[in-house]
Protein backbone atom coordinates (compact mmCIF):
# COMPACT_ATOMS: atom_id res chain seq x y z
CA UNK A 1 0.00 0.00 0.00
CA UNK A 2 2.78 2.56 1.00
CA UNK A 3 4.62 1.95 -2.27
CA UNK A 4 1.37 2.24 -4.67
CA UNK A 5 0.67 5.47 -2.50
CA UNK A 6 4.54 6.92 -3.22
CA UNK A 7 4.16 5.97 -6.54
CA UNK A 8 1.20 7.60 -7.08
CA UNK A 9 2.44 10.37 -5.59
CA UNK A 10 5.22 10.85 -7.81
CA UNK A 11 2.61 10.86 -10.93
CA UNK A 12 4.22 8.04 -12.71
CA UNK A 13 7.84 9.24 -12.12
CA UNK A 14 10.85 8.52 -10.85
CA UNK A 15 11.45 4.43 -9.18
CA UNK A 16 9.64 3.28 -6.62
CA UNK A 17 11.15 0.14 -4.85
CA UNK A 18 9.23 -2.15 -2.14
CA UNK A 19 10.76 -4.81 0.05
CA UNK A 20 9.11 -7.58 1.83
CA UNK A 21 10.65 -10.14 3.47
CA UNK A 22 7.69 -12.52 3.47
CA UNK A 23 7.36 -14.44 0.38
CA UNK A 24 3.52 -15.18 0.59
CA UNK A 25 3.11 -11.23 1.23
CA UNK A 26 5.34 -10.33 -1.50
CA UNK A 27 3.15 -12.58 -4.02
CA UNK A 28 -0.14 -10.62 -2.70
CA UNK A 29 1.35 -6.74 -3.44
CA UNK A 30 2.43 -8.13 -6.75
CA UNK A 31 -1.21 -9.42 -7.12
CA UNK A 32 -2.63 -6.12 -6.25
CA UNK A 33 -0.47 -4.02 -7.57
CA UNK A 34 -1.68 -5.76 -11.12
CA UNK A 35 -5.12 -5.28 -10.32
CA UNK A 36 -4.58 -1.83 -9.48
CA UNK A 37 -2.71 -1.23 -12.83
CA UNK A 38 0.77 -0.54 -11.29
CA UNK A 39 2.19 -3.43 -12.35
CA UNK A 40 5.81 -2.73 -13.62
CA UNK A 41 6.01 0.65 -11.48
CA UNK A 42 6.95 -1.07 -8.42
CA UNK A 43 10.10 -3.25 -7.78
CA UNK A 44 9.14 -5.32 -5.45
CA UNK A 45 12.57 -7.47 -3.49
CA UNK A 46 11.81 -10.34 -0.98
CA UNK A 47 14.31 -9.01 1.45
CA UNK A 48 14.31 -7.27 4.80
CA UNK A 49 15.12 -3.73 4.67
CA UNK A 50 18.13 -3.87 6.39
CA UNK A 51 19.48 -6.32 3.84
CA UNK A 52 19.23 -4.30 0.64
CA UNK A 53 22.98 -3.31 -0.74
CA UNK A 54 23.33 -0.47 -3.08
CA UNK A 55 24.66 -1.77 -6.57
CA UNK A 56 23.03 -5.11 -6.01
CA UNK A 57 19.46 -4.75 -5.04
CA UNK A 58 19.36 -0.83 -6.05
CA UNK A 59 20.81 1.00 -8.15
CA UNK A 60 21.31 4.14 -6.48
CA UNK A 61 20.86 5.52 -2.62
CA UNK A 62 17.40 5.92 -2.43
CA UNK A 63 16.65 10.08 -2.26
CA UNK A 64 13.04 9.00 0.41
CA UNK A 65 12.19 6.07 2.40
CA UNK A 66 8.97 5.16 3.55
CA UNK A 67 8.74 2.65 6.31
CA UNK A 68 6.23 0.78 8.41
CA UNK A 69 8.30 -0.64 10.68
CA UNK A 70 6.94 -4.48 12.73
CA UNK A 71 7.65 -4.51 15.78
CA UNK A 72 6.32 -8.51 15.71
CA UNK A 73 10.15 -9.32 14.85
CA UNK A 74 10.93 -8.05 18.42
CA UNK A 75 8.79 -10.02 20.04
CA UNK A 76 10.12 -13.52 18.93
Amino acid sequence: MLSMMASRAMGGKGTVTACESYLPMVKLMKKVMRINGMEGRIKVINKRSDELEVGVDLSSRADVLVSHISLIQLVF
